[in-house]
């Protein structure tokens, strides 16, 4: 119960703060900077998704294993740093190769030079950070895990704000960068005696490392399926809806995904993180599961319609409070979507019940489906309804994956 107060406040806290920088970013740079925001964000996502959702979601099942030996423990730690530096070098070769592409988004002025001086440098100083922060929260001091876990972006935003008096996109997302990188220098100190029990190099071997690097693997294949299935995906889909729709168009889109990111946050942090334990509980008990996800799903639906109905009614006053009045012409975007995240949000809870079943393979196999599908219906859509076609794709994607979710559990969820 504790560690759940001190994650949704940590999470309430950096969703806030992700709002403000989306605000400045809008304000300060309208809807070609929010696309450039989101895109600049997307891009650093998909080197720390690949650790932080895979990587050290490992280092905090296996450090927080108490049965395992000290001298164990030492290993994966050392092992986990060194996948972390091995990270960062593959990402710096793919961003040398991709340079040229990355210019032509960012701006000529941002050159190869700066991207590795102040972009490359605090994105190493942030893995290794996440990374101090997973062996914080393995050892359970959930305090201190909530408060360095929130740090790199209220550090973020007020590196966004000090450098708006330069007025340069340019300076605005290296500062953004710059914050998450800072973090590490106040972690250290904060996490210094938690830290101190795995540094014994005496004990370390280059044969022990890849043995304890190889049980990691695992977990940075389910970290590489998010980065290929959701993060590069959608880093390639804003390209396309740049060179198709221009950035200020791709920027009023980004601003509805924000919209849309904010109640879905909501969702999970009030109602998945409890929905997933429940279900995981009575996944051996079919009958009292059925009976379980019937009640659920009686009292949940008619609340999301009515909540997502309450967002569309306050959706004027809603864009201009989280972005500006020059976002308005992206309203007619936003009914699409709002009835996409119906079924998104069942979505949610429908995969959370494969989850819990341990049907991982599947899972991840939906997920390839899933946006292969989305970035052909975009690509056959957009030449006759234009940026149209985003919100239609939205709701059509999710109403598909819906059914097939539906097909897939009818047996867990009506017994046939």
């Amino acid at each position: 119960m504790k560690a759940s107060v001190w994650t949704f406040l940590s999470v309430c806290i950096r969703t806030f703060f992700n709002l403000i920088i989306s605000k400045l970013f809008a304000t300060y740079f309208g809807a070609s900077g929010l696309a450039l925001l989101a895109h600049f964000q997307n891009l650093l996502g998909m080197v720390t998704a690949l650790a932080g959702e895979g990587l050290n979601k490992g280092i905090i099942k296996h450090l927080a294993d108490r049965q395992l030996k000290t001298e164990d423990r030492q290993v994966f730690f050392v092992a986990g740093l060194c996948i972390n530096v091995l990270i960062f070098l593959v990402a710096c070769l793919l961003a040398f190769f991709y340079q040229e592409n990355l210019m032509l988004i960012f701006g000529e002025s941002f050159s190869f030079g700066i991207w590795a001086l102040f972009v490359g440098i605090p994105l190493l100083a942030n893995l290794l950070n996440l990374f101090l922060i997973a062996v914080v929260q393995s050892e359970q001091h959930y305090k201190l895990f909530a408060f360095l876990n929130t740090l790199n972006i209220i550090l973020s935003t007020l590196c966004i704000y000090l450098s708006m008096y330069y007025n340069a996109i340019t300076f605005a997302l290296i500062a953004y960068g710059m914050g998450q990188g800072i973090s590490l220098f106040i972690t250290l100190p904060f996490a210094r005696k938690i830290l101190q029990q795995f540094i014994n190099l005496s004990a370390l071997s280059t044969q022990k490392i890849k043995q304890k690097a190889l049980l990691l693997t695992d977990f940075m294949a389910i970290g590489l399926s998010i980065v290929l299935f959701n993060r590069f995906g959608v880093y390639l889909l804003r390209e396309y809806n740049i060179t198709v729709f221009g950035m200020e168009q791709t920027g009023f889109w980004e601003a509805i995904m924000r919209l849309s990111e904010g109640y879905t946050f909501a969702f999970n942090a009030t109602f998945v993180v409890v929905f997933y334990p429940k279900v995981s509980s009575l996944v051996s008990e079919p009958e009292k599961l059925r009976k379980y996800l019937g009640q659920t799903f009686k009292i949940l639906i008619p609340l999301l319609a009515v909540g997502l109905y309450a967002v569309y009614f306050l959706r004027v006053h809603l864009i201009v409070l989280l972005f500006d009045e020059s976002f308005l012409p992206a309203l007619y975007l936003v009914s699409g979507v709002i009835i996409g995240d119906f079924f998104k949000l069942i979505n949610y809870l429908l995969s959370n019940i494969l989850m819990a079943q341990g049907r991982t393979r599947l899972f991840i196999a939906l997920q390839g489906i899933f946006v292969g599908q989305f970035f052909l219906s975009v690509y056959f859509l957009a030449p006759t309804f234009g940026l149209s076609s985003l919100p239609l794709t939205w709701l059509i994607s999710y109403v598909v994956s819906v059914f097939v979710l539906l097909l897939i559990l009818r047996k867990t969820l009506w017994g046939c």
